[in-house]
């Protein structure tokens, strides 16, 4: 059974589960260490991470290539998206994928980004083992939910620039 409404016939369904699929596989493996390599003040931690960004760009291939080669199919199992698409080496990927997006975080000097990764890599457990069969969408929602703590630390990165600024404090 397919998606339902606007998007509900087969042409708009693949569109847009394979558009998800560009953002998730091409996207974001590249994009987590790139921003967190940005932000990241300890040299150390920062030649670590450019020197992990080589899984990003590998998976972000990888994607593209299965992409070309078998778009994604979605059907809605149980009141959540399922996503079907078959990965050579899936278990793998998944660990390079899992690695891609939460170790970053992990790795960041500072403590709340150490929080937030370890957030989302429960949420990886979790929707790993408790959503099996639609695994890739209720992790992407609870990533989602836990990464609205990035939100919080861009907003409070801002005051605390602000306060320095006018205090002339460095």
């Amino acid at each position: 059974m397919g998606c339902s409404g606007k998007w509900g016939d087969a042409r708009g369904t693949i569109l847009v589960s394979n558009l998800y699929g560009i953002f998730i596989g091409v996207i974001w493996p590249f994009y987590a260490y790139f921003a967190l390599y940005q932000g990241e003040l300890e040299s150390t931690t920062r030649k670590v991470m450019i020197s992990m960004i080589i899984v990003g760009l590998g998976l972000a291939a990888y994607t593209i290539i299965g992409l070309i080669s078998e778009p994604i199919m979605a059907h809605i199992v149980n009141n959540s998206i399922r996503y079907e698409h078959e990965v050579a080496g899936q278990q793998f990927v998944r660990a390079m994928y899992l690695f891609a997006t939460c170790v970053p975080f992990i790795l960041a000097s500072d403590r709340f980004l150490n929080i937030t990764g370890t957030l989302i890599t429960l949420s990886f457990l979790i929707a790993f083992y408790v959503y099996r069969e639609t695994f890739a969408s209720v992790w992407c929602f609870l990533a989602a939910i836990a990464s609205a703590l990035i939100y919080v630390y861009v907003i409070n990165q801002n005051k605390k620039e602000r306060y320095e600024l006018r205090t002339g404090q460095n």
